[in-house]
């Protein structure tokens, strides 16, 4: 993911769990997997129907910090 790109991902204020899986290195069905086993490195924001990351979290991993 170039910088750019992962900029504007951050500038929401959640990403999906693919999005967020690809920031880490993770291709789409291995971070869907990693969530559905309760492995993935981030907390999971169940919204209606949909799964979400918060950015904030995201951020905090990416920058060496505590994820939850």
């Amino acid at each position: 993911m170039r910088k750019d790109e992962l900029e504007k991902l951050l500038e929401q204020p959640t990403v999906s769990i693919p999005e967020a899986g690809a920031t880490l290195g993770m291709a789409k069905n291995a971070s869907y997997r990693a969530a559905q086993l309760g492995e993935f490195p981030l907390p999971i924001i169940r919204i209606g129907g949909k799964l979400r990351v918060s950015t904030a979290a995201l951020r905090r991993l990416l920058e060496g910090g505590v994820a939850a």
